[in-house]
C-alpha cells in the first residue's frame, strides 16, 4: 500500500474547483530528487529546497577544492547530499505547496495513485468533512489515577 497526502488550495470556497486543483504527493523515496537533484526540485517548484541543495553542493565543492578535502571524502559527501534529497524531496514539495497556499486536506492509503484519487474524491465530493488528525506538540499530563497500558484499573487487575 502506498500513502499519499492530498493538498488543496485555501480560501476558494468552491468544492469542485478545489477538487480539480488537488495535488497528490506520495510518501516515498524520490529517485528523481536523488539522481537529478536541482532539476527535480525546480520542476516541482521547491525553490527553497533548490537553494539548500545549491548551498550544500557549493560548500562541499569549496571544501574539496580550496580546503584540501580528499576527493573520496568529497564524493561521499555529494552522495550523502543526493541520498538526503531522495529521502526528503517529497517533504520539500509539501513545504513548497504550503508556502504557495495549499493546505493538507487528507492522507489516503491505496495500492495505486489512481485508487487513492478515487477514494479521496469519493469522500470529498460527497461532502464529507475530511480533516487530518492534529499532531501533538508534547506529552499531555496524566490527571489523578489515569492508567497507561492494557489494564483499566490501577494495580494491574482488569
Amino acid at each position: 500500500m502506498a500513502i499519499f497526502t492530498v493538498h488543496l488550495p485555501t480560501g476558494t470556497g468552491n468544492r469542485f474547483a478545489d477538487a480539480e486543483r488537488a495535488i497528490f504527493v506520495p510518501e516515498a523515496f524520490s529517485w528523481g530528487a536523488m539522481i537529478l537533484g536541482p532539476l527535480w526540485l525546480a520542476g516541482n517548484r521547491a525553490w527553497l529546497g533548490l537553494l539548500g541543495w545549491l548551498a550544500l553542493v557549493a560548500a562541499l565543492g569549496f571544501a574539496a577544492r580550496w580546503a584540501g578535502l580528499p576527493s573520496a571524502t568529497a564524493n561521499m559527501g555529494f552522495l550523502l547530499v543526493a541520498i538526503f534529497f531522495g529521502l526528503e524531496g517529497r517533504q520539500l514539495v509539501r513545504f513548497a505547496l504550503e508556502r504557495r497556499g495549499y493546505r493538507l486536506a487528507d492522507v489516503v492509503s491505496a495500492p495505486t495513485r489512481r485508487d487513492a484519487e478515487q477514494a479521496f474524491f469519493a469522500r470529498w465530493l460527497a461532502g464529507a468533512t475530511v480533516q487530518p488528525a492534529t499532531t501533538r506538540t508534547g506529552p499531555q499530563g496524566l490527571a489523578g489515577n489515569d492508567v497507561i497500558g492494557l489494564f483499566p484499573q490501577p494495580g494491574g487487575r482488569p
